[in-house]
């Protein structure tokens, strides 16, 4: 498990350079991890390096680092527009360092983290890749900034005692799209995606090297069949970049369509690698989706292993999870973790792969609004009539009430409400809290509406949740989880696509369902309905009752006041609706619970300590 750990100070301050001598011998009695990079108010240390997951790429000079995984944009090197860096040569370096790190952004993509030090101003900064997913995290010891990845690196290292940050824990616990820099725990900030912080002696500084709002403003293909081979180039570019990483990789193939087209795409990756496909199901009627992921795996070419969810899971062992920034996945985690690690170990895997992301990149997130962005670009006229009928069909809505909605959306006063939908859907939390919610708490623009449609705020939106970098309950020689539909290729090629060209024809999806209509068999192409977990996590968590009820009625949410007393007691009663109708709230909020009690825990260990 890759991770890093970074530290800037002033090498001119004496107390400075004292705090940074004891944590560089603190940092020599970690296990695994190694100096990197030590130059004038700037040291870095790496564990877990390996030639799949990442690596660390020295800047010229001794200057700066890069961690993480770089590929190349295409240069017109057909042979390399696709592969994993292993070095980067010195063009390159000397490019990136004297740009502060803008030229990556169009050179290069991946997952990465890149710091570096500017001697001629004595400026060191900090930026993250456009959509990757190694956390950037910065906290401080003294005057030494500490820039990481990881949470549980940083308490072993400085025993530092980190309290819970309520505010956020408040608005993630209605949107886990909380947007700005905070964490859930005080003193702690994360560098958002595309992001540069610039450390100038004790003033930090931010500015975005990659906007999604800028990409999606920037240019607009408006024309279907344009649209179709955008999207599909950058879809097998995506997939083809992340499968040069690894020789051998797992791919869970649930017989969606998503993950059926990152499955045509790795069949003709030009590396090659060896692809064992993973289809989990469930007993129900919408869980077992076995049928469509055989024709997937058939028609790629891949070998299927199928295994059927335990319901009987023990959601105790949750509580056995690190601590992280953030609140987790952690339930599914329970099961999930060993049988990757099994079939990984088995196989030789060392990576898997999945189509996370591609409902939120290919437009299945609603349609009416997508009217709206049309008005708002064109007019009244035009194939409005035509966008009237592919939004209604598919929202299942009628053509005039479609038509009213775009209207009203249209006007200048009007923009789209995030907070509105956003707290609509939550009736165990307490309405004050929900009151209090703001739209700048969850947009990751700097404008309210960022001059863009609703539509496409609504499609950029659903874009912008990170994804886990480090998956909770992780188990040894559990392979590294890479979410090729969440890559920037990808990200800018649909961003500048409006919402009305990717639902053409009253289907979601249907520039990807076109883009790949020869590669995935007509079966799945075809397909309207979608598997779902709902009646297996209703299993888990009725067979996991008394401890879901103690964990959330006499937790720290309703301690608080953030969750009402009364309304969690109903949900949670017997009564046969009671579970399924706050489903999805109660499995986000009882994962909050269990972050929550995590920190309980070791507050209390430190402060016994």
């Amino acid at each position: 498990m890759f991770r890093y750990i970074a530290f800037v100070f002033d090498g001119n301050r004496p107390a400075d350079v004292r705090d940074m001598g004891l944590l560089n011998a603190q940092m020599l009695g970690l296990k695994d991890f190694r100096a990197v990079l030590q130059c004038r108010g700037l040291y870095a240390y790496v564990a877990g390096e390996d030639e799949y997951s990442a690596v660390t790429y020295t800047l010229c000079g001794q200057e700066g680092a890069i961690f993480g995984t770089l590929l190349n944009h295409d240069s017109g090197d057909r042979a390399n527009s696709f592969c994993k860096l292993n070095r980067l040569d010195e063009a390159d370096s000397l490019a990136i360092v004297r740009s502060d790190g803008r030229s990556l952004v169009d050179s290069h993509w991946g997952s990465y983290v890149s710091i570096f030090r500017n001697p001629t101003i004595c400026r060191t900064s900090v930026f993250r890749s456009p959509l990757g997913h190694l956390p950037c995290l910065i906290t401080t010891f003294n005057g030494v900034r500490i820039i990481f990845s990881r949470v549980e690196d940083v308490l072993e290292l400085e025993r530092h005692r980190f309290t819970v940050n309520w505010d956020f824990v408040a608005k993630y616990m209605l949107t886990r799209l909380v947007m700005p820099q905070e964490t859930g725990l005080n003193g702690v900030r994360e560098v958002r995606c595309g992001e540069c912080a610039h450390f100038d002696g004790d003033a930090i500084s931010t500015q975005f090297y990659w906007d999604p709002v800028r990409v999606a403003k920037s240019h607009q293909v408006e024309d279907g069949t344009q649209a179709v081979v955008t999207l599909r180039e950058a879809t097998r570019k995506s997939v083809h970049g992340w499968a040069s990483t690894h020789d051998r990789v797992l791919l869970d193939l649930s017989g969606g369509l998503d993950s059926s087209i990152v499955a045509s795409c790795l069949a003709n990756a030009p590396t090659h690698p060896t692809v064992i496909a993973l289809n989990q199901f469930s007993q129900g009627a919408d869980s077992d989706e076995r049928e469509y992921a055989r024709l997937a795996a058939r028609r790629a070419g891949f070998k299927l292993i199928e295994h059927l969810r335990n319901p009987a899971v023990d959601f105790s062992k949750a509580l056995t999870a690190a601590v992280s920034e953030r609140p987790q996945t952690y339930f599914n985690r329970i099961e999930y973790g060993p049988v990757l690690a099994d079939i990984a170990s088995k196989y030789s895997a060392t990576a898997i792969l999945n189509g996370v992301r591609g409902d939120e990149a290919f437009h299945n997130i609603g349609a009416e609004a997508t009217a709206t962005d049309y008005v708002r670009r064109h007019g009244i006229g035009g194939e409005l009539l035509e966008v009237l009928h592919n939004a209604a069909e598919l929202d299942g809505l009628s053509v005039w009430r479609v038509l009213q909605g775009a209207l009203r959306g249209a006007l200048p006063r009007n923009r789209w409400d995030v907070v509105e939908e956003t707290i609509k859907r939550h009736t165990l939390a307490n309405v004050d809290i929900m009151n209090a919610l703001r739209q700048e708490d969850l947009l990751p623009w700097e404008e309210p509406d960022a001059g863009l449609g609703p539509g496409k705020q609504k499609h950029l939106y659903g874009l912008t949740n990170p994804l886990p970098y480090y998956p909770a309950l992780a188990q040894p020689g559990e392979p590294v989880s890479i979410y090729p539909l969440a890559s920037q290729p990808l990200m800018e090629a649909v961003l500048a696509i409006p919402t009305y060209i990717l639902t053409r024809g009253g289907w979601d999806r249907v520039t990807a369902r076109r883009a790949f209509e020869h590669d995935v068999p007509k079966e799945i192409i075809f397909r309207r309905s979608k598997g779902g977990l709902e009646e297996h996590i209703v299993s888990q968590l009725r067979g996991n009752i008394s401890f879901v009820r103690t964990l959330l009625i006499e937790g720290e949410l309703v301690e608080h006041g953030l969750l009402d007393r009364k309304k969690v007691i109903e949900a949670l009663s017997d009564r046969p609706s009671g579970i399924m109708k706050d489903l999805v709230r109660l499995w986000h909020y009882l994962a909050i619970e269990v972050w929550l009690q995590l920190w309980r825990t070791r507050t209390a260990f430190a402060s016994a300590a």
